[in-house]
């Protein structure tokens, strides 16, 4: 039985299917010693053929298990490995402020933008991050925001949204499993927010679309995890029993 190249690196190494694809058009990728450049490529028994990534051999004996941890991603920080302006980044600040957490590859499942803050998922596996990260699995992210504008506004979203699940900003579709409201004071609303994927600024995108400025956002739920008692920059480990009951096939 003959696999994709992608598919084996995403198993066995941080990498989601998708960065292994990368890696394999940059020529990165090479099986017995020759380069591999295209994403289609298969092999039949994995163990029986040497796998480098930059040269470094790929360990193929047991499928990496995913390890997941919570972090309190701080408003003002990057989801990036590093930065050449010299901001903040999340590993960075994880792996320094957790020693037993410095030496350990890891990857996050999606990103927070740079002024949102809340929850974001770590782990050591790519192949777990890819499946959270797919629409189609119907992973759901919850969110609660804070927008600034007259009430108006917000009712006009609410009646919009109730009828349809997808608006179109610029061409693009934008989609909201639900939306309900929190608290209002004057002008300030406290919103909650349920969608199935993360495009880039789409909350921010869609409240702006209905004259809401957002001021605060902040990721409270994906999936079955949420951030609970979690504050800025704290990180909290999942038990691999959590992780099992909810994704039994990712062992």
């Amino acid at each position: 039985m003959t696999q994709r190249l992608a598919k084996i690196i995403a198993a066995h190494s941080v990498y989601s299917r998708r960065d292994a694809e990368r890696l394999i058009l940059d020529a990165r990728v090479d099986v017995d010693g020759i380069v591999v450049s295209e994403v289609g490529f298969k092999i039949g028994d994995v163990a029986a053929h040497k796998i480098c990534i930059d040269g470094e051999l790929l360990n193929v004996s047991d499928i990496t298990q995913p390890a997941v941890w919570l972090y309190y991603k701080p408003v003002g920080v990057i989801t990036s490995a590093r930065d050449p302006q010299g901001r903040d980044c999340v590993f960075e600040r994880v792996k320094g402020r957790y020693a037993h957490l410095a030496q350990q590859k890891m990857i996050s499942v999606g990103r927070l933008d740079i002024n949102s803050e809340g929850l974001l998922i770590l782990t050591n596996s790519g192949q777990f991050a890819r499946y959270l990260e797919l629409p189609q699995n119907k992973i759901a992210r919850e969110y609660k925001v804070r927008v600034y504008c007259k009430k108006n506004y917000i009712e006009e979203m609410f009646r919009y949204f109730k009828n349809n699940k997808t608006v179109s900003i610029d061409c693009i579709d934008y989609s909201l499993d639900s939306i309900s409201l929190i608290s209002s004071s004057q002008n300030h609303h406290w919103l909650k927010l349920i969608l199935w994927e993360g495009k880039n600024r789409e909350i921010r995108k869609i409240c702006t679309f209905f004259h809401a400025q957002v001021s605060r956002l902040i990721r409270v739920g994906y999936g079955p995890f949420k951030l609970g008692d979690l504050k800025p920059d704290q990180v909290a480990n999942c038990s691999s029993e959590m992780i099992k009951k909810y994704f039994p096939q990712l062992y």
